[in-house]
């Protein structure tokens, strides 16, 4: 099996980036077209997870336009909050 990968910065912005990841694998002469979007905010959250999953001259050229600060912040998770139960039981 054999496999092509090309990695292209699609939209870069200063709150976030596309990136499309396109592949083929090519098994016994025939070719498999794969395509991958992602998208990252410039968070701290999304700036970690650009680390983890694009090769590194990506990272680097994003951060070169983005520079070392995050312009956006991680949202907040809302806390669950208990809702007491009000419904009565059916009286038989």
């Amino acid at each position: 099996m054999e496999t092509k990968k090309q990695t292209i910065i699609h939209r870069l912005a200063a709150n976030f980036v596309e990136i499309n990841t396109k592949w083929h694998e090519i098994i016994e002469e025939e070719v498999t077209q794969h395509n991958h979007m992602v998208s990252y905010m410039n968070s701290p959250s999304g700036r970690e997870r650009l680390q983890d999953e694009q090769p590194e001259n990506v990272v680097e050229s994003v951060f070169a336009i983005w520079g070392d600060t995050p312009t956006v912040a991680d949202p907040e998770i809302p806390k669950r909050v208990e809702i007491p139960n009000t419904e009565t039981e059916p009286e038989e």
